[in-house]
């Protein structure tokens, strides 16, 4: 009694019988890692673009880090950066 033959076509995906799995896999795998990162240095630049006119240079101060991504800009305080201006009693 014949449940399921082993090597009939209805039971694998049509790639296998070209063998490429693997090779589909990993292509699929390599394209969706450069496809996200390529959208994160997108998402970085428009990042970096609002930091710079949007920063109220009167009150806060423009820092710059170096990433694996891009360079990033961020806006900080100018109070945070300075501390505060008398010292804290304990």
């Amino acid at each position: 009694m014949k449940l399921y033959p082993v090597h009939s076509e209805f039971n694998y995906p049509v790639h296998s019988k070209f063998k490429l799995n693997l090779v589909s896999s990993c292509l699929a795998g390599v394209f969706g890692i450069g496809g996200g990162l390529l959208m994160c240095v997108a998402l970085n630049k428009a990042a970096n673009n609002r930091v710079l006119k949007t920063c109220n240079q009167d009150l806060n101060q423009i820092i710059y880090v170096r990433t694996f991504i891009g360079d990033t800009y961020g806006c900080v305080s100018r109070a945070v950066l300075q501390g505060p201006s008398a010292p804290i009693k304990p």
